[in-house]
């Protein structure tokens, strides 16, 4: 009886550990997105005017008017805006409606009709929804060492998903055929995370890497590469023309980015106060 209570609380606990890191792992990303977007992306509303259109074929309620506006740079796309209402009545007591769909330039919203108990004051709360490039990449920058001891071919140590992050570089290699015999070419191989909400389409990465090569034990030599390559690439290679020569066992220190641009789907909350 002992063993199995052990074992259960064991159990429990273990799924408590998976849960938090999981809660954790989504914050992470969530606090990742919400840097990536600019506010110049986000859709401007603007509310004009708020006016209480009476009774319209329903006693019980009153119909509100919205009047307003929305706009969006170009490479911006609208998918939808929810819209509600808070209004204050003379004796300040309050009615509320439920989010629903909105169309600019005017919406009806209906809120109870309290006879002369007349609204005073409202609270308009719209909520913008949209895709938009990302004005900055997820990054991630890892470092690799090429030698005959690994074949010159480094691998990362864990995948994008262990570490709560969208992207992670796994292997960094010396292609031995298919190059000129008068350069190196690098193999740069990454993967991105299929499970980070918000992220709708990877547009192209930029791919820029630091090779240090270094003979025995002589001072290292460095060469800059930097290119950019399509959203539906995972690999790309990458080509040293002015390779360094010298005496000694090569070895290789490869200091390689890469920025993934991506479209992100996300919300905009705008709220206006004013008075009937």
């Amino acid at each position: 009886m002992i063993k199995k209570s052990v074992s259960l609380l064991a159990f429990i606990l273990a799924v408590g550990l998976i849960l938090s890191a999981a809660i954790g792992t989504a914050r992470a990303q969530k606090s990742e997105i919400e840097h990536l977007q600019s506010p110049a992306s986000a859709p401007n509303v603007q509310i004009a005017q708020v006016r209480n259109l009476g009774i319209q074929g329903d006693d019980a309620t009153l119909v509100i008017e919205v009047t307003w506006t929305a706009t969006a740079p170009q490479t911006t796309h609208i998918n939808g805006f929810q819209m509600l209402i808070e209004v204050e009545y003379a004796d300040r007591s309050k009615d509320k409606t439920a989010p629903t769909n909105a169309t600019p330039p005017r919406t009806l919203l209906r809120v109870l009709n309290k006879g002369s108990n007349l609204p005073k004051r409202f609270t308009i709360t719209v909520v913008s929804e949209f895709t938009a490039p990302s004005t900055t990449p997820f990054s991630v920058t890892e470092e690799f060492d090429l030698s005959k001891g690994n074949a010159l071919d480094g691998h990362g140590s864990s995948s994008p998903q262990s570490r709560g992050q969208f992207l992670n570089i796994a292997e960094v290699k010396k292609q031995l055929s298919g190059c000129s015999p008068n350069d190196n070419c690098f193999e740069v191989s990454w993967s991105v995370a299929s499970n980070v909400p918000g992220i709708t389409a990877v547009n192209r990465f930029n791919i820029e890497a630091e090779f240090t090569y270094k003979f025995g034990q002589s001072a290292g030599v460095t060469r800059n590469l930097s290119d950019n390559f399509d959203g539906s690439k995972r690999q790309a290679t990458l080509k040293v023309t002015d390779v360094p020569s010298g005496i000694g066992d090569l070895s290789i220190h490869v200091k390689a980015t890469v920025k993934a641009f991506v479209t992100v789907a996300t919300t905009k909350t705008t709220v206006k106060e004013g008075s009937f």
